[in-house]
């Protein structure tokens, strides 16, 4: 297998420009064909806040149309990292990280990313990031059915989307009802996963005019099952060899064996749903409303984690030791408005929205807290602690955009005010019914004693509500002049003025007893952008860009453990202050051409990013959290690279490739502990990532096309030592590996029908690779376990489109 994940994508890319040396002469060929004629399609984006030629765009971007997401089987937006360059998302624990050019959230090589995201996440115009706190919530991950487009900006991205696009964006942009036309698309699916159970899928959409030309609708619902395949069986805690790690806190303690706890198959099956209602009336040309609601869940029985120690995960037996299941339950929805004037000088618009959001997470906690005391590792399920975090958002955005017609050739402007008020209610609650008894057992005293009080509603050991208030105001332009026939220039700036608030409300025996603390920060950020474009031809296209990118400071988050140990590896820490916001610059050369009559397209950037002021996760392990602080300066260099090419009148093929090496450039210290040095990897990022694809496609009769794609994902192992590796740093923490590289081969065989039908065999992870990924054994960490892409799954789909 290890040899696999580099032959493969170098064999397709091979072939990939073997055939590209041939394409001019294949296209002088073929000239005369339907698909000669017609070229590489190409796609319209929004990124400026207007409809554009993707070629035209002095931005890096990498859009994908809902054709292009069939064919390659992605159905989250997690799933689109895996083949866009630049882009990393791999789940850490309950967290969703994306992480574009290095910029992460989880800076510091630890297992969290406390504070504001790095990467902007949006369904239309509504932001879905939130504040990742000690609640440990992440940021919801939509699902991708009935949609336009999707754009994944690489780059900072300040001074039209604002905080938190630091390190970039990405953007759902859903199907716009139609005022002249009906279409539909329908899609169905059955498939069955090595060693995990059966998944099935439906989805439909519609829409057309209701008033032609005035009044039109767009209806969408979509459902999935994923069979899961991780089961789960705590008595093998306490064999070999998982029994031989020392896992706790205090030196050479070993898994105990595990009386009770919960048992099944296939635990992390699940269940997701998705809608979409929306309506366009334009009562006369000048003016459109567009009111539009999205809403989306995920109900899913048991976490991905498995325990790396247990079970067989080189053959693909993936088994989790926790005593309890973990459920997940995450839904939100987002009302829209959006309203648009032609004012035949300018165009004004107006965007609302309102996300909603609930989500609730399981958490095993029975293994995790007596470690931090130093008490023995529970042996029965009768010890349980079951945990509960959620969170409730709120978040209310309001733009307005007044800019240049669509019509204008040499001189693009925009002006904007923004602000946006989103309120963010975490939760947890810990139980443990038997508390009083193992505080006994361990110390020979009472819960009232040890702890300074006893039990909460007589069996909880802690209880928190965190409300979290992020208030943002925001003025901004942007323009882009034609100097010549050749040349332009464009740039743009952002302030932004930031209010951030912080109150947590706990109880507890763990909490300390009582209390009720607040925090508030205020800031502001200026962030400017400005460069140069070179229009070579009408096909051609190269650019130098400079921004400034950025994400929010925050109140400092208080810890509550209330331990000896705690307080005194706090203190060293410096506390739990506030933090600042943290900034980059970030410098582009970009390439965008298309050659041999729009047969091959080149896409290509270059860059180089400077970080300071990093927002870092402090892992504080005698306190069982983390904290974050502003600690340290970064770098990020690298390119991305997009080829495709029509190499003949049945074959197209595509390579990206992308390369990040993102570092700290100088050390992270604070109080004479060092957690980072100068060199070392941000986080455990992949730098490299190339994504290989092969499509053909014949004529078999008639109006019946027979079709056949073969697509490989590579991402490299790090080699780059992180912080968590160095013996030398505080960050050090032997229960944390650094991931491999990935391999995955996914296939699709096909018929597609005159009539708007296709009919495909779809197999992905063909290779059937177990990558152990995100591997953490230390049982003080809620997220102890680890993780791998989903094994071989191969199945029936079939669509339908009018």
């Amino acid at each position: 297998m290890k040899s696999t994940g580099l032959r493969i994508p170098s064999a397709i890319s091979f072939a990939l420009w073997a055939a590209v040396t041939n394409c001019e002469a294949n296209a002088a060929g073929d000239a005369d064909s339907p698909a000669g004629a017609a070229g590489l399609q190409v796609v319209t984006v929004t990124a400026q806040r207007r409809e554009e030629n993707i070629s035209r765009v002095p931005i890096s971007i990498s859009a994908f149309s809902q054709a292009d997401l069939d064919a390659r089987d992605i159905k989250t937006l997690g799933d689109i990292a895996s083949v866009t360059p630049g882009v990393d998302f791999r789940p850490v624990g309950y967290s969703n990280w994306f992480t574009i050019r290095g910029i992460s959230q989880n800076a510091g090589g630890g297992v969290a990313g406390l504070g504001p995201n790095t990467t902007a996440l949006y369904v239309d115009d509504a932001p879905l990031q939130a504040r990742y706190a000690n609640a440990a919530v992440p940021t919801a991950v939509p699902y991708v059915f009935d949609i336009d487009h999707i754009e994944v900006l690489r780059g900072p991205q300040g001074t039209l989307f604002g905080a938190s696009a630091e390190g970039g964006a990405i953007r759902v942009i859903s199907h716009a009802p139609s005022l002249t036309h009906f279409s539909g698309l329908m899609r169905a699916e059955g498939s069955q996963t090595d060693g995990g159970g059966l998944n099935s899928e439906f989805g439909a959409a519609a829409g057309g005019p209701i008033i032609q030309d005035k009044l039109g609708f767009r209806v969408s619902a979509w459902t999935r099952h994923d069979g899961g395949f991780v089961d789960q069986n705590p008595a093998l805690l306490g064999q070999p060899p998982a029994n031989s790690i020392p896992r706790g806190q205090v030196p050479g303690d070993l898994l105990p064996s595990i009386v009770g706890g919960q048992t099944g198959t296939n635990v992390n099956r699940g269940d997701a749903y998705s809608a979409r209602v929306a309506l366009l009336w334009k009562p006369i040309d000048a003016i459109s409303v567009e009111p539009a609601i999205y809403y989306q869940k995920r109900d899913q029985n048991g976490a991905d984690l498995f325990d790396p120690t247990i079970g067989n995960p080189s053959h693909g037996r993936f088994v989790s030791s926790r005593i309890l299941n973990q459920p997940i339950v995450d839904s939100f929805y987002t009302p829209s408005l959006k309203m648009v004037f032609d004012l035949g000088w300018a165009q004004v618009t107006s965007l609302s929205s309102n996300l909603r959001r609930t989500d609730s997470q399981g958490y095993d906690y029975t293994l995790v807290l007596p470690p931090a005391f130093g008490w023995q590792l529970p042996t029965s399920a009768a010890d349980a602690e079951p945990v509960i975090v959620g969170t409730n958002q709120s978040n209310f955005t309001q733009e307005i955009r007044l800019q240049s017609p669509n019509s204008s050739e040499h001189f693009h402007w925009t002006l904007g005010i923004y602000y946006s008020n989103l309120h963010q209610h975490d939760y947890e609650t810990a139980a443990g019914p038997t508390y009083p008894e193992m505080t006994l057992a361990n110390t020979g005293m009472t819960m009232q004693e040890y702890f300074g009080e006893g039990l909460v509603h007589g069996d909880l050991t802690y209880i928190s509500d965190q409300y979290i208030v992020d208030k943002q105001k925001a003025v901004f332009a942007n323009a882009d002049y034609d100097i010549g026939q050749h040349f332009s220039v464009f740039g743009g700036v952002r302030y932004e003025k930031q209010e951030n608030s912080y109150r947590t409300v706990s109880d507890g025996a763990l909490a300390g007893g009582p209390s009720d603390i607040t925090a508030t920060s205020k800031g502001n950020v200026t962030s400017p952008k400005a460069g140069l474009n070179w229009k070579v031809d009408d096909l051609t296209l190269v650019y130098f860009s400079a921004a400034k990118g950025y994400r929010p400071g925050g109140a400092g988050i208080p810890v509550h453990l209330n331990t000896q140990e705690c307080t005194d590896q706090l203190n060293q820490l410096g506390g739990g202050a506030n933090y600042e916001a943290d900034t980059l610059w970030s410098y582009e050369l970009g390439l965008k051409t298309q050659l041999l009559d729009r047969r091959l397209s080149i896409e290509g950037s270059v860059y180089h990013i400077d970080w300071s002021n990093i927002i870092s996760a402090v892992h504080v392990p005698l306190c069982a959290t983390h904290i974050s602080k502003n600690l340290g300066d970064a770098k990020s260099d690298g390119f991305d690279l997009s080829v495709k090419a029509l190499l003949t009148q049945s074959f197209t093929a595509g390579l990206s490739v992308g390369y990040t090496n993102a570092r700290y450039s100088s050390n992270s210290e604070i109080f004479g502990e060092t957690l980072a040095r100068s060199g070392q990897a941000i986080s455990d990022i992949s730098p490299w990532n190339v994504t290989a694809e092969l499509a053909y496609q014949r004529l078999l009769t008639g109006k019946i096309f027979g079709y056949g794609r073969l697509e490989d994902r590579y991402t490299s192992r790090n080699n780059r030592l992180v912080p968590a590796e160095d013996r030398t740093t505080v960050s050090y923490d032997p229960f944390i590996t650094t991931n491999p590289s990935v391999n995955q081969l996914n296939g699709r065989l096909g018929v597609r029908f005159g009539d708007g039908s296709d009919l495909a065999l779809v197999a992905t992870n063909l290779l059937n690779a177990h990558p152990v990924l995100n591997e953490q054994i230390f049982l003080i960490n809620i997220t102890s376990g680890a993780f791998t892409i989903r094994p071989r799954t191969v199945g029936l789909a079939y669509s339908y489109h009018w």
